[in-house]
């Protein structure tokens, strides 16, 4: 294209000179660029833009980007280094300044200095290492400690719920990511005790009724105000109110995965669009009256037994489908506080059988060929297994516990000193020792232990939680509870009206008094830490527990 343009330029002499410009204009053609994504090998969104890679553990996220060479301050694989980085990205999760799919949700609420307080007290052993890659089977077999579920369950990989992470936060500025519950069944929002307790939100005492299978239950729980969600895959937010429950229940093999998705042939294309199975509890079940939440904005129909696919405003989930032979989850659910009453129950039965199951026997029998007194009169018993158990390494399971326990000890320090000051009685006493021998077999068990305080006592009292499911194996599942030789309340009662006095006596720390034998303490071992929370140590009680099925008529027998 020529374009004549006049110019006017003057010379010495004061004339017009008039010139001709040539110029060209270029029609440039368009060249698509597609960005692939290094994770998942996809060309439809950015390495920095797959969530999949947030949901993964901060040490497997970091071994990615060392494999792939790639840049931590912007996830570019052009060579240059972090601190070079001239596109340094902002957390969209945290405002924090590193790549939002580096986040990870265990650190939100924390400061600088728990990180480094964090990193002193772990130790550097091999075996901690080894245990910071946790993998989403462990995870899916692990029993929450909250929560006590007898299923009778088969395969469930075509069965889902309706569950969805989410991001929950209170005024306090703390927020954690948990699994919330979609239940268009329930007319009111729940929040796990665990959950409303990390995140503080305000709240008021409320007597309720609750409805359900069972019949109907009054109960006087809090009731929340102004709890905020944000979608774990989306930006989106809202906010409930919310009644707190000791826990959430769910199967967490129903729970909606990537996995879940892509071995269905009509949910594959949303697949990528679904995390995998997070190491979160279930925190929320959300009701009809946050109708947004539970509003579908999108749907893909499965056919007859099939699950089906719908995107609400927090994402994509999962819900329907039939296990593969018919069979469905019957859960009982208790919480840890009810377990614990349930132990306790055990010392005042008002009922007599008068018979004696072949278990019984069993009992009776290990107990009476094992038992021996040592010099100083204490009786040393075994522990009465059914069966002697091939157990699995538990110990990641128990170092969760820990780190979850420490964090509450950083946080009451009133709750730290009862604590230390029962464990250090312990070991003072010799009831516990520390382990010589932390090689793993399977023959040794890690029992997770917390502090239960009494309601009108100041006394913290610190139970074994020998319940605590591993790959569906709890310690207390390999155990005989022994026969009832408890007296009957009703006769006692009756006995009570015969005589002017009546003496009520009770024995200190009854379970304590009864050793266990040498070869079976390795099945109760413990993690422990000292006073300034910085070094971690194994643990082995020498006496019978409190927590243990089999406590009660050990110490009966004995």
């Amino acid at each position: 294209m020529l374009l004549p343009i006049s110019l006017q330029a003057s010379n010495p002499q004061n004339k017009t000179v008039k010139q001709q410009v040539r110029t060209r204009t270029f029609k440039a053609s368009t060249i698509e660029i597609k960005v692939l994504c290094l994770f998942c090998k996809k060309d439809s969104h950015a390495t920095t833009q797959f969530f999949k890679l947030e949901a993964l553990p901060y040490a497997d996220k970091t071994k990615f980007v060392f494999d792939n060479r790639l840049c931590f301050s912007c996830l570019r694989a052009d060579g240059h280094r972090s601190k070079d980085c001239p596109n340094k990205a902002t957390c969209k999760r945290c405002s924090k300044p590193h790549p939002t799919a580096m986040h990870t949700f265990e650190n939100i609420g924390r400061t600088r200095k728990d990180h480094l307080e964090e990193r002193i007290a772990k130790p550097r052993d091999n075996s901690t290492t080894m245990n910071t890659k946790v993998s989403a089977e462990a995870s899916q077999a692990e029993t929450r400690k909250e929560v006590r579920c007898n299923t009778v369950r088969t395969t469930n990989d075509g069965v889902a719920c309706m569950a969805i992470p989410v991001y929950v936060s209170a005024g306090s500025g703390k927020e954690k990511l948990v699994y919330a519950l979609l239940d268009t069944q329930s007319d009111a929002c729940f929040i796990s005790k665990e959950t409303a307790e990390f995140i503080e939100p305000r709240g008021r005492p409320e007597q309720i009724t609750m409805s359900t299978l069972n019949g109907c239950s009054t109960q006087t729980t809090s009731k929340y105000v102004n709890i905020k969600l944000r979608g774990f895959s989306t930006n989106e937010v809202t906010s409930i109110n919310a009644y707190e429950q000791d826990a959430i229940t769910c199967n967490r093999e129903q729970i909606p995965t990537a996995a879940k998705a892509d071995a269905t042939g009509h949910l594959q294309d949303i697949a990528e669009k679904l995390p995998p199975l997070l190491d979160i509890p279930v925190g929320l079940l959300i009701g009809t009256d946050c109708p947004q939440a539970l509003t579908p904005l999108d749907s893909v129909p499965g056919t007859a037994g099939k699950m089906f696919a719908m995107r609400t405003m927090f994402g994509w989930t999962l819900c329907g489908g039939k296990p593969q032979n018919g069979t469905r989850s019957i859960h009982k659910t208790d919480t840890k506080d009810k377990e614990i009453l349930n132990i306790l129950d055990q010392e005042f039965k008002d009922t007599e059988s008068g018979k004696v199951s072949q278990n019984d026997l069993q009992f009776v029998k290990i107990l009476e060929n094992g038992t021996t007194q040592t010099p100083d009169g204490n009786y040393v018993l075994p522990l009465p297994f059914k069966y002697m158990p091939t157990l699995p390494n538990n110990k990641v399971q128990a170092q969760k516990r820990l780190d979850q326990l420490i964090r509450k000890l950083k946080a009451d320090k009133s709750y730290k000193a009862k604590y230390f000051k029962f464990m250090q009685a312990l070991i003072t006493a010799g009831h516990a020792e520390e382990v010589t021998n932390t090689s793993l077999t399977d023959k040794c068990w890690y029992i997770p232990h917390f502090g239960i305080r009494h309601p009108k006592k100041k006394k913290l009292r610190v139970v074994f939680d020998a319940s605590a499911k591993y790959n569906g194996i709890a310690l207390n599942d390999a155990l005989l509870q022994g026969p009832d030789h408890i007296n009957s309340l009703v006769g006692i009662l009756c006995r009570f009206r015969l005589e002017k006095i009546a003496i009520c006596c009770d024995i200190q720390q009854m379970f304590h008094n009864f050793y266990v034998q040498p070869e079976h303490r390795d099945y109760l071992r413990f993690l422990w830490v000292d006073e300034d929370l910085s070094t971690c140590k194994e643990y082995q009680m020498t006496v019978h527990l409190f927590g243990a099925t089999s406590s009660s008529g050990v110490a009966t027998f004995g």
